[in-house]
């Protein structure tokens, strides 16, 4: 059974019918997706996800397979990565950081990633580091990630850039 994701009051400021259509927000919560937008589904465009899970695609001679990232890259959402061989081993490892500061009220933040650094383990495999051992800490609202001079340079929605030293 299909329920709006957003709630009375959102849905209601973009059409204004919904709130004389569902008077209370009880109302609203206990209706399906068919009771609240019914007529207009037919027009709606439509868009089916198999899954929200960060993960690579591994081109496995032409055939590309889908491979979920370690649960440490699953905590927030991801809005940057570095691809670099961190740890010369000629395998190309995943530096990543993300977060949502700015969401709908009744949505809430994403705001549980503190960055992650995978090491490629080969075949599609990666590996967290944790944030002890790489130092990089970037819990902020991250929206983009660059390498400059062997340093990872963090810019941050509504926040101060970080600067991270890339070990050698």
């Amino acid at each position: 059974e299909l329920f709006p994701v957003r709630g009375r009051q959102c849905s209601s400021e973009q059409m204004p019918s919904l709130a004389e259509k569902f008077p209370t927000y009880n109302a609203f919560g206990k209706a399906d997706l068919n009771t609240v937008y019914g007529e207009y589904m037919d027009e709606a465009y439509h868009l089916q996800v198999n899954t929200f899970q960060s993960s690579v695609l591994i081109n496995e001679g032409g055939k590309f397979n889908l491979k979920a990232l370690p649960s440490e890259a699953q905590f927030a959402p991801i809005n940057d990565i570095i691809i670099k061989d961190i740890n010369n081993d000629s395998l190309e490892d995943i530096i990543a950081g993300g977060n949502l500061f700015v969401s709908e009220v009744e949505t809430g933040r994403a705001d549980s990633g503190t960055g992650v650094v995978l090491i490629n383990k080969g075949d599609g495999n990666y590996e967290s580091v944790s944030s002890k051992e790489s130092g990089l800490f970037i819990d902020q609202d991250v929206k983009n990630l660059k390498l400059v001079n062997n340093n990872l340079v963090v810019g941050n929605n509504d926040n101060a850039i970080q600067v991270y030293s890339l070990k050698k």
